[in-house]
């Protein structure tokens, strides 16, 4: 599972969203108000599965006044795809 990240800053504030990993869903879980083929179309259109919607669990790890405040823990190893985040977390103290 690739490492993502994306970090930004609000004044002496760093915040950094971790990506834990994914889990795929069944896309009429998101879109039940669309007719099945209307949405197996759009996904394709842009380019994405019609069988899944790929869900990410993110985490937000907020740095401030020598502190570190992890807003969310993550899927766990809920699947085989999710729970790299205790090994981000080391990798970055």
């Amino acid at each position: 599972m690739p490492e993502t990240s994306y970090s930004f800053r609000i004044g002496d504030i760093e915040c950094v969203a971790l990506r834990d990993g994914s889990l795929p869903y069944p896309p009429q879980w998101f879109f039940s108000n669309i007719p099945q083929n209307e949405l197996e179309e759009e996904l394709r259109a842009k380019q994405l599965a019609t069988d899944h919607v790929e869900g990410t669990y993110t985490c937000l790890l907020v740095k401030t006044g020598g502190k570190n405040v992890l807003l969310d823990t993550g899927a766990g190893s809920m699947v085989p795809s999710t729970g790299a985040l205790p090994a981000i977390l080391r990798r970055r103290a």
